[in-house]
């Protein structure tokens, strides 16, 4: 079931910082609760993303609730690498 990634890709077009943010039901009831996320996971990031450090990669890789997770770096793109490399 993909659906976890999918809602947190449509949360991340939207640009909204709070909506990834972790799930509290008390502080942030909005938020993504990571730690369902239990499928093998790659996080793709942008080698030139100036909008988000690349370092936010290890963050997300830690608080996923599965520990089968790949980071990859798209060469030449930048916070949008889907657009910047769509053939990567």
């Amino acid at each position: 079931n993909l659906h976890n990634l999918r809602v947190l890709a449509d949360r991340a077009a939207i640009l909204s910082p709070a909506l990834l943010l972790p799930y509290c039901a008390q502080h942030n009831p909005l938020g993504v609760d990571y730690q369902r996320i239990v499928v093998p996971t790659l996080i793709a990031w942008g080698e030139y993303d100036n909008m988000m450090p690349a370092a936010q990669t290890q963050r997300f890789a830690h608080v996923l609730g599965t520990d089968d997770v790949a980071i990859t770096y798209i060469a030449r793109a930048g916070h949008f690498a889907h657009t910047d490399q769509p053939l990567l």
